[in-house]
């Protein structure tokens, strides 16, 4: 199966995010041979980190337990499997 270009893909996800079901049906097909690609990850690497740095407040007390920050940053993952996998 082919893999489609990004813009593509793009493409289905803004499609289904205004409620379009057919392009999730059209998207599962075009990426699946990535995604099961991926799970035979063995090891993922993560460089160049930039941000991410925990908010100075808000983990001090109980009812601070399930609260979410959202933190920007950005990095470089490299996904490794071990030799000989297919």
């Amino acid at each position: 199966m082919r893999t489609p270009p990004p813009n593509e893909i793009t493409q289905f996800l803004l499609r289904r995010s205004r409620g379009d079901q057919s392009a999730l049906d059209q998207l599962m097909p075009a990426v699946y041979d990535e995604l099961y690609n991926l799970t035979k990850t063995t090891f993922i690497q993560r460089l160049n980190t930039a941000g991410g740095l925990a908010p100075s407040s808000g983990c001090g007390s109980q009812a601070d337990i399930g609260r979410q920050a959202f933190v920007p940053y950005k990095a470089d993952y490299f996904f490794y499997r071990c030799a000989g996998d297919q």
